[in-house]
């Protein structure tokens, strides 16, 4: 029973963080400087122990210097824990997830490549749906609710940065997600 609490829980509580990301950023606060690099380091080192026990290697290629985007660290952090989190889960034992902070013109990216399961072409944009879930990952018996990456679009979106996803069958799959550059030193950061 408490079990299936926690699990109505989670749903409950993604369900209020993708209805506040859809509505978009809080205007009434002015948003802070966030260094890509900082976030999503801490991202990684949070999932490592997960990733030790399956045998799975997260490689980080960053910037030597610091990547701003304005907006809200709070929203950022679950959309690289996601992304990230999902390699795992859908690697293969004894791989490497690879994740790469790179910088072109005035936008900044982070790519999260994984040598899993892969998405079928045809269901590559439906992930990204409220609920929607691959058969592969309930036949895998993996929990989930189907928000991680509604959340994800959603919070990208809010940041004026965009998400795609290519992917092949029994090779993996390679999340770009992109986000304006922010190029000015921050008075603060979040």
């Amino acid at each position: 029973m408490s079990s299936q609490a926690n699990s109505l829980s989670t749903t409950v509580s993604q369900l209020l963080q993708l209805t506040r990301l859809q509505k978009g950023l809080d205007s009434e606060q002015d948003p802070g400087l966030v260094d890509l690099n900082l976030l999503v380091e801490q991202t990684i080192s949070d999932q490592e122990d997960f990733a030790s026990s399956k045998n799975i290697i997260i490689k980080l290629q960053k910037q030597s210097k610091p990547v701003y985007v304005t907006g809200d660290s709070v929203s950022l952090q679950p959309v690289f824990h996601n992304l990230i989190e999902n390699g795992i889960i859908y690697s293969k034992p004894d791989t490497t997830v690879r994740v790469s902070i790179s910088v072109k013109a005035d936008q900044c990216f982070v790519t999260v490549e994984d040598q899993g399961l892969g998405i079928p072409k045809a269901e590559q944009q439906r992930i990204f749906e409220r609920f929607y879930r691959l058969d592969t990952g309930r036949s895998l018996n993996k929990a989930g609710t189907g928000l991680g990456l509604s959340i994800v679009r959603a919070a990208i979106q809010a940041h004026k940065g965009k998400i795609t996803v290519k992917s092949t069958v029994n090779k993996g799959s390679v999340f770009k997600v992109s986000l304006p550059l922010r190029s000015a030193v921050p008075k603060r950061t979040r």
